[in-house]
């Protein structure tokens, strides 16, 4: 077996699953339980570990060749020979960090299952705001680069985590309020009126509370939280009323007209046999839904007034 065939065979065993374990469980470990028994570097006791041997052994450019076999053994032995030829399977080594760059979590992604395990663990737990802000991006960026689907829900949550959103002034004191008065006792008091006194410097742009003052906002929520050790969702969950993706698909059913009106699109498929009188006395034919849109949008004044009459 050549080189190219065994980085074939450990790329394909390496990208089957995400597996986690705990690396100071192999401190007791004999060396022939390390793929390099040297160095004592590559642990293979259980699947889990051959699993993130195998990457960490391609990432660092070792070429050794009895480590190489010794990879491959074990591959074997815990069942994750290739049933096929997966070369092309791209991981990424997913990292959450401190402030000061030390590594708090991570784990591959190289499937929407582990894209799915990683999110759900970042959403889920008490990481301070900015540090789950900045992982919640970066992941949303792995998911686009490795072309990953992630269910609606957790996907709204990272744009939420990720400071993806907005939300209306009104909303957001009602939040501020209800968090503030669970710390109604006196050793909370003065931490209560900071809550509420970060609610009362905060700006509206176009109907909704600026970026900035959002993250300011949940800045402060995030820290009463940590502090008293609440039991509250992490704050961004409650504070973002709406997600980018749930705007942008509002703003894409959006439909203006050469009146100045704006109608949903959804509404006008809905209706489209109510609009057929009207393209037939007009002289206008629109045999579908994608013929009705573009007839509508691009409809002269006299034509866009009577179907606005019609919604």
């Amino acid at each position: 077996m050549d080189n190219k065939q065994i980085l074939s065979i450990l790329k394909y065993a390496a990208n089957q699953e995400v597996l986690d374990y705990d690396p100071d469980e192999t401190d007791s470990l004999h060396s022939e339980m390390f793929a390099d028994t040297i160095n004592r570097k590559y642990p293979v006791h259980k699947r889990a570990a051959v699993h993130t041997s195998i990457i960490e052994f391609m990432d660092s450019g070792d070429t050794r060749k009895y480590v190489l076999d010794r990879l491959i053994k074990a591959a074997g032995v815990h069942n994750m020979q290739p049933l096929q030829k997966l070369a092309d399977v791209k991981t990424i080594n997913f990292k959450i960090t401190s402030d000061a760059g030390q590594t708090i979590y991570s784990a591959y992604i190289n499937s929407p299952a582990s894209l799915q395990k990683v999110a759900a663990n970042l959403v889920a737990c008490k990481y301070p705001y900015h540090v789950r802000k900045r992982a919640a991006m970066d992941l949303l960026n792995v998911a686009e680069k490795l072309n990953l689907d992630i269910s609606e829900d957790i996907h709204s949550k990272l744009e939420k985590t990720a400071g993806l959103g907005a939300a209306t002034l009104e909303h957001v004191r009602t939040v501020v309020n209800k968090r503030a008065a669970s710390m109604s006792s006196w050793s909370m008091r003065e931490v209560s009126d900071m809550v509420k006194a970060s609610a009362d410097n905060i700006h509206e742009v176009d109907g909704y509370v600026s970026e900035s003052d959002m993250h300011k906002l949940a800045s402060v929520l995030d820290a009463a939280d940590h502090y008293f050790k609440t039991s509250y969702d992490n704050v961004e969950q409650e504070l973002y009323q709406h997600t980018m993706s749930d705007i942008y698909k509002v703003a894409c059913d959006m439909l203006p007209m050469s009146n100045g009106a704006i109608l949903s699109k959804r509404a006008v498929i809905e209706n489209k046999q109510r609009l057929e009188p009207l393209f037939k006395a007009a002289g206008i034919e629109a045999a579908d839904d994608t013929s009705v849109i573009s007839t509508i949008a691009a409809a002269d004044k006299h034509l866009a007034d009577a179907i606005e009459k019609l919604f």
